[in-house]
């Protein structure tokens, strides 16, 4: 009636132009802010990097759909353990957090200062040597566990990845070879991501972390380029 679409009108006129909106854009937005101050938190050094490449917004949309879930995670590149600590704290409910380390010492290592610090396991390894990886799998999930060939296989319940992350050395032949031993143990629904890409589009002789790498560039095939392969 006219009185209902007077005081409707008069009601529209009271919100503010910019009222925020409870939208799947803002929600992710949220979320990001939330990891990036798990992130600062937690991380004594690193997360500066990952803030200026926008990672925070990536993580919180493709690692949604694992918040709460009782997961397994492997980060490759676990460095004084510092991202560790953080991922335990942002999955707390997961069931173990595994990192791979490699070349620092147990006096380097941060402190874990939360109730979730005793979910994380750190494994000494080389993410570039086949026998390493297989130590790392073996640690994780037994000696005897191998990845099914079925996807619907019921021996998913006793192994496998749910989320892995390759932050390691960043060199292209190491993100290839690890990928090809580590995907085949991401349980089906899981999600494999690599950071730092950039080194496959390196043209000119250089190191990263003390390794040799150049051998990269726009079209350049693989293992110089990881991207192509992919």
């Amino acid at each position: 009636d006219e009185h209902g679409d007077q005081q409707a009108r008069s009601q529209s006129a009271l919100e503010p132009a910019h009222a925020p909106k409870h939208t799947p854009a803002a929600h992710q937005d949220r979320k990001a802010a939330m990891l990036l101050e798990n992130w600062q938190q937690h991380m004594r050094s690193g997360h500066g990097t990952k803030v200026a490449t926008q990672y925070h917004f990536a993580y919180a949309r493709h690692l949604a759909p694992f918040n709460q879930g009782n997961i397994t995670m492997l980060e490759v590149g676990a460095n004084q353990g510092d991202s560790l600590f953080a991922w335990a704290a942002w999955f707390e409910n997961a069931f173990s957090i595994f990192g791979l380390r490699y070349g620092v010492k147990d006096s380097h290592m941060g402190k874990c200062h939360h109730k979730y610090c005793h979910k994380v396991r750190i494994i000494d390894g080389d993410q570039s040597n086949s026998d390493d990886l297989r130590r790392l799998t073996a640690a994780a999930f037994g000696p005897h566990w191998t990845p099914p060939p079925a996807l619907d296989a019921a021996a998913w319940a006793d192994g496998g990845f749910d989320v892995i992350i390759d932050d390691g050395s960043h060199v292209p032949r190491h993100i290839l070879f690890t990928f090809k031993h580590l995907f085949p143990h991401v349980r089906p629904g899981g999600i494999y991501i690599i950071e730092d890409n950039g080194f496959s589009y390196t043209d000119q002789p250089t190191k990263v972390y003390g390794y040799a790498v150049g051998d990269g560039g726009i079209g350049r095939p693989p293992p110089g380029n990881a991207i192509e392969k992919f």
